[in-house]
């Protein structure tokens, strides 16, 4: 059996992704005591997989270390310890198998997995809701007991789908969540151009994923997500711009393009009543404004922080029960990855958690201005991706999810490479590269 499995740690790791993006999905598909044994189960074999391969030593950031040992000295703190506990065994398995699968595997192969995993997640989406249309009736998660769907006659925020496949959306696939949804067709649009230009996979391949991927985006009809794919644009513009100009005229490119973004981030700050109303928005980001605040309030009482939880409150517990908005709905997370750190890992583990992508960030420009034409794309995708997982949390606590953070690990694990690949003095170019590439990710 471990043969077996190493002989196929690529499936074997894209399942565990896959698994990984598509936890929600799962659990209401399981039952949570069934999903945690699978859970379990997928790991393992991971695990096994992936051991005594290897094309580098795994390495920890350094903030990346330290958020963690926050964290973890959280426990002695916590209001809710029991689920202090809990959430650091959970987060230190994700780091732990993040490590792994960035040790086994380069840079251009984990992207290839990820994109894989991506694909599949945003293909089963989309059959989830075409089979939600043929039962004809909204549905909430399965019962562990029973293993029946219970059919009810209207939506609600609880609901695996609402059946709105046929109205245009918006639709939740098979994460029971829109922005979810959205958020994972987005990445699997961003990799599959960047893998598709590196030749890493087919263009069969990439269509495959880029037509499922745009009817996802479409039909999600998520606003953050459009921001987020509208900010990913421009910063493949300057990409792109920036592989085409000489080493001379790099800086003064550079910041020129940093300046251009400065304005217009300036101006869709003066005009976002504007941009939201485009949106079919408020201005408040559906809620998210007041959640923010109350939230605040509560970070505001305990300066060291109430104590890890992750982005799954015990909201059956105080403080987190307490806070609600309108109608007395209890808030699940705060919305903001930056907030949340500050709510449960109070002002230090903010600031690790912001220095921590602002670090992310820089090195992705940096690693912007050192590309030339011809060179790998992967340093590009490398760094979409980036910008993608710290746009979104901005208005999602989705970057501590399960696959999510699990990719947050690699790509911060991931930065000296990146950079090795692009200061390497003789790196071949795509089509160099791609005469003599082994067979694609499968």
């Amino acid at each position: 059996m471990i043969d077996w499995l190493r002989a196929r740690r690529v499936p074997v790791t894209v399942a565990a992704v896959f698994v990984l993006f598509n936890g929600v999905g799962f659990r209401n598909l399981l039952g949570i005591p069934l999903y945690a044994v699978f859970a379990v189960a997928v790991a393992a074999a991971t695990v096994i997989a992936l051991s005594g391969t290897g094309v580098r030593p795994p390495r920890m950031p350094g903030l990346l270390g330290a958020f963690l040992l926050v964290a973890l000295a959280s426990i002695l703190w916590s209001q809710t310890r029991d689920m202090t506990a809990a959430t650091l065994l959970l987060t230190g398995s994700l780091t732990g198998l993040a490590l792994l699968i960035y040790r086994a595997f380069s840079d251009e192969a984990i992207l290839a997995v990820f994109h894989r995993a991506l694909q599949a997640s945003v293909l089963v989406g989309l059959a989830f809701e075409v089979l939600v249309t043929a039962i004809g009736h909204p549905i909430s998660a399965l019962n562990p007991t029973t293993g029946l769907a219970e059919l009810v006659p209207s939506a609600n925020l609880s609901l695996w789908s609402e059946d709105r496949l046929l109205q245009g959306g918006p639709i939740q696939g098979f994460v029971g969540n829109r922005n979810g949804f959205g958020a994972i067709a987005l990445l699997a649009l961003v990799l599959a151009c960047c893998l598709a230009l590196e030749r890493t996979i087919s263009r069969a391949d990439a269509l495959l994923t880029l037509v499922p991927a745009i009817v996802a985006l479409t039909l999600t009809r998520s606003a953050t997500i459009s921001v987020a794919a509208a900010c990913l644009v421009i910063l493949g513009a300057g990409a792109a711009l920036m592989r085409r100009v000489s080493d001379a005229h790099k800086r003064l490119v550079s910041w020129s393009f940093i300046a251009f973004c400065l304005a217009l981030g300036i101006l869709v700050i003066r005009f976002w009543g504007v941009v939201l109303a485009g949106l079919d928005r408020s201005t408040d980001l559906t809620n998210r404004g007041v959640i923010w605040t109350e939230v605040a309030k509560y970070a505001l009482m305990r300066p060291e922080g109430w104590g890890w939880v992750s982005a799954y409150w015990p909201t059956w517990r105080w403080p987190y029960g307490g806070i609600t908005i309108q109608d007395h709905v209890t808030v699940p997370h705060a919305h903001n990855a930056f907030i949340e750190a500050w709510m449960e890992l109070g002002i230090i583990g903010a600031a690790l958690m912001i220095g921590l992508c602002a670090w992310l960030a820089s090195s992705a420009w940096r690693l912007t201005e050192k590309q030339h034409r011809g060179d790998s794309v992967i340093p590009v995708a490398w760094m979409l991706t980036t910008a993608a997982l710290i746009i979104q949390s901005l208005t999602e606590s989705r970057l501590y999810y399960e696959g999510w953070w699990v990719l947050f690990v690699i790509l911060a694990a991931s930065v000296p490479s990146a950079f090795r690949l692009i200061d390497e003095p003789a790196t071949p170019t795509r089509r160099d590269r791609a005469e003599t590439r082994a067979a694609p990710v499968r």
